[in-house]
């Protein structure tokens, strides 16, 4: 992940697609604030006009806020991939076990069979033809 972070490139047209793509979300919002709630005062606008200016006349000026940006999204992105997978095993995955145990339900075929001949699974032969072979998938 630090490497990730360390490798982070911030050339200017990265830089002014950030700007203008986080000014145009940042007015939607506030426009969505400003209908809902009616607030008197119209300078919270300002900052993502000035964003998008700034961002299109000049973006290098902005490139530490792209790199923190893109930095704390790098964080965010490591720990919600890891507590998403983690719930998911915790939640999901760990349940059908224990209940696959409970049940005394074995849909590997893993359990020892001492008195079986052999764990050979015979497979039928099927008849091929030569469009299967042409078209494999």
């Amino acid at each position: 992940m630090l490497e990730e972070i360390r490798n982070l490139s911030a050339t200017p047209r990265e830089v002014r697609k950030f700007a203008v793509t986080v000014g145009v979300a940042a007015a939607l919002l506030l426009g969505f604030l400003f209908y809902r709630h009616k607030f008197a005062s119209l300078w919270p606008f300002s900052v993502p006009a000035m964003l998008i200016v700034l961002g299109v006349a000049a973006p290098m000026v902005l490139k530490h806020v792209y790199l923190a940006w893109m930095a704390l999204a790098t964080v965010m992105q490591w720990l919600m991939t890891h507590v998403i997978l983690t719930l998911l095993f915790y939640l999901a995955i760990t349940p059908i076990g224990l209940i696959n145990r409970l049940v005394r339900r074995d849909p590997l075929s893993l359990r020892f069979k001492p008195d079986a001949e052999s764990y050979w699974i015979k497979r039928e032969k099927a008849q091929r033809t030569l469009e299967e072979y042409e078209r494999q998938f």
